[in-house]
């Protein structure tokens, strides 16, 4: 028989600020973190905003690059909410599963900028230590004095949403008691010039499922999620936030950075999880979408939920945080997740900022104007990413 999983702990740190009771602030409100770019020159990139995650590098206990800080930071969060601990004496034994997509980027992009100019010859190597990814995964065994391997997974934008997936699985089958997962990304000049030139970057808002939509704008962030199976978080006597029922993933294998059009992939990966959640549509109160503000993104996730859901596809609620929070890449699945379960413990979905003019290749039940005041027990998160990698979680109020 599977054991079942539950979430005790999180920890949030996006361009709305740090921890729940500041995000959810933020959401009631609905707070966009999206300005202009501070921490590096935009003169030469086409477009000037970003969600920045600000005051990250001020009062911290953790060194490292920017990378390593917000996920150490947001672990220590999640560590504290679920009243985790670990020690010589009796350490704890726990996997560490993060997704991203781009790692440390800022030593990576300083290491070749200092190679190229052939500047800082004997300080520059020690930059590739962050550069690696999975020394954010590492760091965060040897902080905070946990047993397990660190696992790091690249499945592009679903990256963050695969880590809880892949933890969930671990718990299932009884392999671990708890993980620690979830998924980081920090901004960059690298990355936003990147996504420019790949004409994705909006000039000025970004408004999901809206008609007049013309792309994301780029945040960063980091989501961490303490999960359990159900029976020793009962036993350490922790309070639940929420219970993971079902997980679904998919690739399209269609192409580099295009969805599939026919939305196949991503239709199989909301139905996997609906069926293992052993729910139905109607059971479903509200969708944290992924949606990114493109053109073709928003269409094609508007196409897998209609073959996914049938008829209540356009009766559900539905937003995307991403107008708040930017698009945080590889992090934006667990931060969706976290900002899921603060949607059902305080009972409202935030609204799809923005959001003016329906669109007739988005027929959904868009929330707009102001977040919505309603009992949500049951929340489909979705995540989508390039090369086509789909990942749907379904979360219950336990």
């Amino acid at each position: 028989m599977e054991k079942r999983v539950v979430v005790t702990g999180v920890g949030i740190i996006t361009a709305l600020g740090r921890g729940l009771a500041i995000t959810k602030a933020a959401l009631e409100k609905g707070k966009s973190g999206i300005a202009n770019i501070e921490s590096f020159d935009t003169s030469l990139h086409k477009t000037s905003l970003g969600a920045e995650a600000k005051g990250i590098l001020s009062n911290n206990n953790f060194n490292g690059d920017r990378a390593s800080i917000l996920v150490l930071q947001a672990c220590k969060d999640a560590f504290e909410m679920a009243s985790l601990s670990s020690s010589e004496d009796c350490p704890l034994h726990a996997p560490v599963i993060l997704g991203t997509t781009l790692g440390g980027m800022l030593s990576g992009q300083q290491y070749h900028r200092d190679l190229i100019l052939n500047k800082n010859r004997l300080k520059r190597t020690a930059l590739l230590k962050d550069y690696f990814s999975c020394n954010q995964a590492r760091r965060v065994l040897e902080e905070f004095g946990l047993i397990g391997e660190p696992l790091i997974l690249h499945n592009a934008c679903a990256s963050g949403l695969s880590a809880i997936g892949c933890a969930s699985y671990r718990i299932k089958s009884g392999t671990s008691n708890v993980v620690v997962a979830g998924g980081y990304d920090v901004f960059s000049d690298f990355t936003h010039a990147g996504f420019n030139s790949l004409q994705l970057i909006a000039p000025k808002l970004c408004r999901p499922f809206d008609r007049n939509r013309s792309g994301l704008i780029l945040g960063e962030g980091a989501g961490i999620l303490i999960v359990e199976e159900l029976n020793f978080a009962m036993e350490r006597g922790v309070k639940i936030l929420a219970e993971i029922t079902g997980y679904g993933q998919s690739s399209d294998a269609y192409h580099i950075t295009k969805p599939d059009p026919t939305a196949k992939g991503a239709a199989g990966a909301i139905k996997m999880a609906i069926n293992k959640a052993e729910i139905n549509p109607t059971d479903i109160d509200y969708i944290n979408a992924h949606g990114t503000g493109t053109i073709l993104n928003d269409a094609m996730e508007t196409k897998a939920l209609h073959l996914s859901l049938g008829v209540h596809a356009a009766k559900i609620p539905l937003s995307s945080v991403k107008p708040m929070i930017g698009h945080t890449l590889g992090a934006s699945g667990a931060l969706e997740a976290i900002i899921s379960i603060i949607s059902i413990n305080d009972s409202f979905a935030p609204e799809n900022l923005n959001y003016k003019t329906p669109d007739s290749n988005c027929k959904l039940n868009i929330i707009s104007g102001k977040p919505r005041n309603m009992k949500i027990k049951t929340v489909l998160s979705n995540s989508f990413g390039f090369g086509g990698s789909n990942c749907a979680l379904v979360l219950e109020k336990f």
